[in-house]
């Protein structure tokens, strides 16, 4: 089997590291470009005894095809596979869960460790405790987005392999294209008042948003609008009760759609995937002819048709490889990077015939995150300025304003050509070369990332509501935005790691102050209190202390005769 130039690359340069000595190495190789070849091709060359542990079950057998038809032999150790695990062969195949279940009575060592999808396991308990059973002198990991769930690297003394790129597998054909769809409604939703749980959303608060109808039913709409029912496609959904309700409600559009979850019959999820894997009737046929009598007419003119549409929730996000895939749907707000990744790598493998992949992002994690053909370095651990300011570059922060239409079809070509019309219609504004209008004022508006047009821009947009203030001798006068910005400009310059979301924030209470008619002015209060949060958070507030006052009374007199 010939593996491409990129992937030969990847082994070469990791046997010549650990020929110089390195023991902890992580390939960087995106999704679809072929981890599983290079972990086998490794494991052929590797001289002594090789673990290759996996997260995900479809891996197994993904990585066995390879290691067979490269003549590799090998055992595999997972749970209802006993009869394939043989303790003696150089090569053992192993599923983690299975692994760390038997740690007390297996006695497998192993001189090197091969991990796919590494962010997954690394540093974790289970992670740590695999490395103490086996021993290995150097440890190998793969992944497609090597840093954690905050977007920092693994570990700073790990050494880094980087192999191609997204967008150089996409150039030379190996990947497919990307079109990119993105719903106007969905950048106007609100997440802010959602919390965290971890490092991402919390779900029960971001469901009370995302599971009420009106959010599902402009999931379906912007579905219909790209054809999405011709399409093979694939759903990620953030829950199981979410995964159910939107499943429901394709099936009454007349979608061929099945939901892919933990709480659906084990024969049936096994079912449901070879239906959908194979574009087979196969499963709509047996289950619905059961049961056809509780279905309406919508659904029983599916019947005997194929499973066109998965709906899931994690289970198929990573190490899920079906290259026919037409379409993904997120319905999943997260602010992962590498779980957005991760979704978006299910439509971009090339397949014949399919002459590019779609995604339809109706969680704005496109806009968050940028393209899936972006480049993402992460910086050091605990590096938060370096993080902000990486995550500030890929972000399309300016998409929204860019969508005037229900639906827009986006790339990364068409972005930076709308950028640089914006960009410098809002420079023309502020140098006077232009006269500010309202459409133009409440793009700026939406976003600049600049402090004092945005305050400039509320202002505006205040006035144009309500009309001028008066001052008390009944005179109208203007907001005066250099005045108004000048304490967020210097709390910003004071803490610059919380520009963006200060910005963020002041964003939202401007708004607010706009549609309630509440005193323009009183933005400089909100300032003021969002640094004293900030301080009091941190340990850096002072309390100013309050100035002596002088009675005029002399030093030396103890007492006031009265």
């Amino acid at each position: 089997m010939q593996l491409r130039k990129y992937q030969q690359n990847a082994v070469d340069e990791t046997m010549a590291s650990l020929m110089f000595g390195s023991d902890k190495i992580i390939i960087t190789m995106p999704t679809g470009s072929g981890k599983s070849l290079v972990i086998s091709e490794l494991a052929k060359q590797l001289d002594g005894s090789v673990s290759i542990v996996v997260n995900i079950e479809p891996l197994i057998n993904q990585i066995a095809e390879h290691l067979y038809m490269l003549g590799v032999e090998y055992s595999i150790l997972k749970s209802g596979r006993e009869s394939e695990f043989d303790e003696t062969k150089r090569v053992h195949l192993i599923m983690s869960q299975t692994l760390y279940a038997r740690l007390d009575t297996l006695t497998l060592t192993s001189d090197y460790l091969l991990i796919d999808e590494i962010h997954i396991a690394y540093r974790t308990k289970r992670y740590n405790a695999t490395f103490d059973k086996l021993k290995p002198k150097a440890v190998i990991g793969l992944s497609a987005t090597p840093y954690d769930k905050l977007g920092y690297k693994l570990d700073d003394d790990v050494e880094m392999i980087n192999t191609v790129t997204t967008k150089e597998l996409i150039d030379y054909g190996f990947l497919s294209k990307v079109k990119y769809y993105i719903p106007k409604w969905s950048e106007e939703v609100d997440y802010s008042s959602v919390s965290k749980n971890g490092a991402d959303y919390n779900i029960t608060e971001l469901e009370m948003i995302t599971n009420k109808d009106t959010y599902l039913d402009n999931v379906v709409g912007s579905m219909n609008m790209i054809g999405a029912k011709d399409k093979k496609t694939l759903i990620f959904c953030s829950s199981i009760e979410q995964c159910d309700l939107i499943t429901q409600k394709l099936k009454e559009n007349g979608y061929c759609a099945e939901a892919y979850h933990s709480k659906v019959n084990k024969k049936d999820l096994e079912k449901i995937i070879y239906a959908f894997k194979t574009n087979s009737d196969s499963y709509r046929s047996s289950k619905l002819n059961e049961e056809v009598s509780l279905f309406n007419q919508k659904q029983k003119e599916l019947v005997g048709l194929p499973v066109k549409c998965l709906v899931s929730v994690s289970k198929l996000s990573v190490g899920f490889d079906v290259k026919d895939i037409q379409l993904g749907v997120n319905i999943r707000p997260t602010k992962i990077r590498s779980l957005y990744y991760q979704i978006g790598g299910r439509v971009i493998r090339a397949s014949d015939g399919k002459e590019y992949g779609e995604f339809l992002d109706c969680a704005k994690c496109v806009s968050n995150f940028g393209f899936l053909e972006d480049t993402y370095e992460p910086p050091d651990k605990d590096d938060r300025e370096k993080l902000i300011e990486v995550n500030k570059k890929l972000s399309l922060s300016k998409l929204g304003s860019m969508i005037t239409e229900p639906i827009k079809n986006i790339s990364p070509d068409i972005y930076a050509k709308e950028l640089k019309v914006l960009t410098k219609l809002e420079d023309n504004i502020f140098d006077g070369s232009l006269e500010p209008d309202d459409k133009t004022m409440l793009k700026i508006f939406k976003t600049t990332d600049d402090m004092y047009r945005l305050i400039y821009a509320g202002a505006y947009l205040y006035q144009r509501t309500y009309g001028r203030p008066i001052s008390k001798n009944g005179k109208r006068y203007s907001y005066d935005a250099g005045w108004l910005s000048e304490l967020a400009l210097e709390a910003i310059e004071k803490y610059p790691i919380k520009k963006e979301h200060w910005i963020k924030a002041y964003r939202t209470r401007i708004r607010k102050l706009i549609k309630e008619n509440k005193n323009f002015n009183s933005i400089r209060f909100f300032i003021e209190w969002l640094v004293e949060q900030y301080e009091l958070e941190n340990g850096l507030y002072k309390p100013t202390e309050p100035e002596p006052i002088d009675y005029g009374i002399d030093d030396e007199m103890s007492e006031i005769p009265f």
